[in-house]
């Protein structure tokens, strides 16, 4: 973790496309949250956070096939 973190041409690129990445994954980030804090109860935290990552993936890629899907759809219709 160190290291990533020093690598300065990483943190650039990090830098550079955070805002777009803070404004795609906060909406799919919040419903996972908020699913993983109402229906996981698995006394464990590893479990509960794996499912968090899993819940996390799964509506990222809903979201982002129906967004490619919306936007080609869109660009072939005009």
């Amino acid at each position: 973790m160190y290291s990533l973190l020093r690598n300065e041409p990483l943190r650039r690129q990090f830098a550079a496309d955070a805002r777009n990445l803070l404004a795609t994954q906060a909406v799919t980030l919040l419903p996972a949250l908020l699913i993983t804090q109402l229906f996981y109860h698995w006394k464990s935290f590893l479990l509960e956070f794996g499912g968090f990552l899993v819940t996390w993936f799964v509506i990222d890629f809903i979201v982002t096939t129906a967004l490619d899907a919306w936007r080609g759809r869109r660009s072939t219709s005009s």
